[in-house]
């Protein structure tokens, strides 16, 4: 399998998460993929970075019809009921 090099803001988001997951490993001892809460503790760092860096709606954002389209084949479950937050950010306000 050929690499492809990824777009700039690919890889440096790809760096970041790698000195993430370095330092909540080095931080509990353990590995991410081994340990439930070394898993969690990278979990809530790498939400924390995208809601750093990434763009967030002042009001409800409209979803995309790519979106709402490939919601229409989700069973139930997955299509529904989701909001577009981290989840350890407050509930918004309507």
């Amino acid at each position: 399998m050929r690499y492809i090099h990824p777009k700039p803001h690919i890889g440096a988001l790809m760096h970041a998460i790698a000195l993430l997951v370095g330092e909540v490993e080095r931080a509990t001892g353990e590995n991410w993929h081994e340990d439930a809460f070394t898993g969690e503790a990278l979990r809530h760092a790498i939400e924390r970075l995208i809601f750093h860096f990434a763009p967030t709606a002042d009001s409800k954002m409209p979803v995309p019809p790519r979106i709402e389209e490939a919601a229409m084949r989700m069973p139930p479950p997955c299509a529904t009921g989701h909001e577009l937050r981290p989840t350890w950010a407050p509930a918004r306000r309507e």
